[in-house]
């Protein structure tokens, strides 16, 4: 009900959540993208499901099935791109200085929308895992 209610406050009716629609293909690019080498170390603060964070320091992050299951996709887009914009006191690092391009120039030519997208693709595909909804606070 707090969520509802959240949603209704901020102007969104509960079930209202343009997303783009989940890719196979983009799903598989975002999973490369989640661990130290090759990709932005996700997994350093985030866990996944029943997997911990590495080595979360003083601020862990959101597990990123739960974020799969509750963040609405706008949210997300807005949040990667500049997450002290919406938090002043987020721990998370910010990956695109201009919103445009991330230091990972290897995957998707470096550009930080289409790579963050690649990511909110596979943390789309955690809920259909039954293994890791063991690990998540919440169920469906």
């Amino acid at each position: 009900m707090l969520a509802d209610g959240l949603s209704h406050e901020n102007g969104f009716g509960v079930k209202e959540d343009p997303r783009p629609e989940p890719d196979a293909k983009q799903a598989e690019i975002g999973k490369k993208l989640l661990p130290q080498v090759g990709g932005f170390n996700c997994i350093q603060c985030h866990a996944v499901g029943g997997d911990k964070a590495i080595a979360p320091f003083d601020s862990e992050g959101i597990n990123l099935l739960d974020a799969a299951l509750r963040l609405r996709y706008d949210y997300y887009a807005r949040w990667m791109l500049f997450p002290k914009r919406i938090d002043p006191t987020a721990k998370m690092t910010q990956f695109s200085e201009d919103g445009k391009m991330t230091g990972i120039t290897t995957v998707l030519d470096g550009d930080a929308r289409r790579q963050f997208d690649a990511i909110w693709h596979y943390i789309q595909t955690l809920p259909d895992n039954p293994a890791l909804l063991a690990g998540s606070r919440i169920h469906r």
